[in-house]
C-alpha cells in the first residue's frame, strides 16, 4: 500500500482508521472468523513505513500494481 501522510501522526490516524474500518468489515461479512481467532486483534498491533524519495514513487507504484502477475513466494 503506498500512502502520502502530511506527517507521522497522520500517517499513524490513517493506520488506525484503515485497520479498524477493515477489521469491522471482514468481521461484519464474516462473523464466524472473528470465534475462531485465538488473537483478539484482527490486525497486528504495529505496521511498517518507510519514508521515500519523489523519483522512488514511479518505481514502487509499478511495483504495487503488478503484485499479482508475480508467483507468491512462501
Amino acid at each position: 500500500m503506498l500512502l502520502r501522510a502530511a506527517d507521522l501522526p497522520a500517517l499513524s490516524r490513517t493506520m488506525m482508521l484503515l485497520k479498524g474500518i477493515s477489521a469491522r468489515e471482514v468481521f461484519a461479512q464474516e462473523p464466524e472468523l472473528r470465534l475462531s481467532m485465538a488473537a483478539l486483534s484482527f490486525w497486528q498491533k504495529k505496521y511498517g513505513w518507510r519514508l521515500l524519495a519523489e523519483e522512488e514513487l514511479p518505481v514502487v507504484r509499478r511495483y504495487i500494481q503488478t503484485q499479482l502477475d508475480r508467483p507468491l513466494r512462501h
